[in-house]
């Protein structure tokens, strides 16, 4: 049956009534070879493929009643067309069956190959573990940055005390003149005028304080916030990241085991006959 097939196959189109042979194959493909020419039909004008083939077929069992009516005069001569039109679709058909049935079997056993299972398992692997080693940089990139804000927010601070020390020079300053002006009453107008000129400067240098006391802790509050948001969402990023990975194993996982399931199946399974 096998060597009949491959014969009808080389020799003829399997398109009903062509005699012309099947287009030249790629070579290199595995399944069946070509069984029909691709030129197109005398009277339909569509190229002989498996389609058209099929329609074609269908178009002659539908006028098959008719054919017998009007060839009552040659009944020998119509039959033997008609059988050597359906031995020639049946070794088609077979042919075509042959081919699918090796591809599936091609196909199986790479779906049961542990070893390429394997493989792309420890390539999903490490995938996860760069995927993973990228979230953990960023979270010491992270850790960095904020680092760097607390710098800032502790020279703010710094700026703040330094403000108190002005103030606190501003006030001694105004101490020593008042002292000055009870010790001399002649250098009293002076020395008011000196307190008044210090007492003007240790306001200033107050409300300067209390500005930069202010910018300090808006400053402090921001940095926190903003830490405090970006660790959540680094937080969740990991965590989707985690759960990306976990369903890429599991899918994994569930793709093994359906092929070790489908290669038991097919050893389990006898040969068929055709195969």
């Amino acid at each position: 049956m096998s060597g009949v097939t491959q014969e009808a196959q080389t020799t003829t189109c399997a398109y009903p009534g062509c005699d012309r042979q099947p287009r030249p194959g790629d070579g290199g493909s595995a399944g069946a070879k070509p069984k029909y020419c691709g030129q197109p039909d005398s009277v339909t004008g569509r190229p002989h493929a498996a389609l058209t083939a099929f329609r074609r077929r269908q178009e002659l069992a539908r006028h098959s009643d008719v054919a017998e009516a009007e060839d009552l005069g040659r009944p020998v001569t119509m039959a033997t067309a008609r059988a050597a039109e359906l031995r020639d679709g049946i070794r088609a058909d077979v042919a075509n069956l042959t081919g699918k049935l090796t591809d599936l079997a091609v196909q199986l056993e790479r779906a049961a190959d542990p070893e390429a299972a394997a493989a792309q398992v420890e390539a999903v692997q490490a995938e996860a573990a760069e995927q993973v080693a990228d979230a953990r940089a960023d979270v010491a990139r992270e850790a960095q940055r904020r680092q760097r804000s607390e710098a800032e927010a502790e020279e703010a601070r710094s700026a703040a005390v330094e403000a108190d020390a002005d103030l606190a020079e501003a006030l001694a300053a105004k101490s020593a003149a008042g002292q000055a002006a009870a010790a001399a009453s002649a250098e009293r107008d002076e020395a008011m005028r000196r307190a008044a000129d210090a007492a003007r400067a240790a306001g200033q240098a107050r409300v300067e304080m209390d500005l930069a006391r202010e910018a300090a802790s808006r400053q402090v509050a921001e940095v926190r916030e903003d830490a405090a948001r970006e660790r959540a969402e680094l937080r969740a990023a990991f965590e989707a990241q985690l759960a990306v990975i976990e369903e890429a194993r599991a899918d994994l996982r569930t793709r093994a085991e359906h092929a070790e399931r489908e290669l038991e199946r097919t050893r389990a399974e006898p040969p068929s006959a055709g195969g």
